[in-house]
């Protein structure tokens, strides 16, 4: 789907939509969604249409499973778990985001 039939689905069917979605197309295609396309649905849901996290959360770790190399995901997560008031948890992503940032073509 298109980044509009991803937020369709965000709103639509939550967290366990987003991981449906993207596991029906992994089979035919192993990076189903782009960088740009993740990094624009977990900006998008961060406008209050996700408070507690878990839509977002799904999206970062589609995103970092596709792109286990993607700075700006670990940076997400990160940025997650700090909102969470996990900084012992958060601190190996930002610390691995930092580390890709020369490796990571998306950057």
């Amino acid at each position: 789907p298109s980044l509009q039939g991803l937020k369709e689905i965000a709103v639509r069917e939550g967290a366990g939509g987003l991981r449906a979605a993207y596991e029906r197309l992994k089979a035919n295609d192993p990076q189903p969604f782009t960088q740009m396309v993740l990094a624009d649905l977990f900006s998008w849901l961060g406008f209050g249409r996700d408070a507690d996290f878990t839509r977002r959360t799904a999206v970062v770790r589609v995103w970092l499973e596709i792109y286990p190399d993607a700075a700006r995901g670990e940076f997400a997560l990160a940025r997650i778990l700090t909102a969470q008031n996990k900084g012992a948890e958060a601190r190996p992503h930002y610390e691995r985001a930092i580390s890709l940032l020369a490796v990571d073509r998306d950057v």
